[in-house]
């Protein structure tokens, strides 16, 4: 388990220090990887909601994805739950859109 940790905080100290190296090192340089993953976990979570269960039911999974307290509070500080989030969801996609095919 502790090692399942490391990875994932490795790869999110990875994203800042290219964000760091493209960017420069400064507040908004810190927060792009967890905002751009907080973009890409919104689109998931409208394109899951759309795909299973119609365009209303993703467009409302994806707004409240983007207005939800949890998301304004974690990506305030540089805490990697947006990140880790959204890797998540693109694997229950990939999953779920794979057990789909297979009927």
């Amino acid at each position: 388990m502790a090692s399942r940790g490391w990875r994932s905080r490795r790869s999110t100290t990875g994203l800042v220090a290219a964000s760091f190296a493209l960017l420069g090192e400064n507040a908004f340089a810190a927060r792009l990887p967890v905002a751009l993953a907080v973009t890409g976990l919104v689109l998931l979570v409208y394109s899951f909601g759309s795909r299973f269960f119609g365009r209303r039911a993703g467009f409302y999974a994806g707004l409240v994805m983007c207005t939800g307290v949890g998301t304004f509070l974690f990506t305030r500080v540089m805490i990697p739950e947006a990140i880790l989030r959204a890797r998540v969801h693109c694997h229950l996609l990939c999953v779920f859109s794979e057990r789909g095919r297979g009927r």
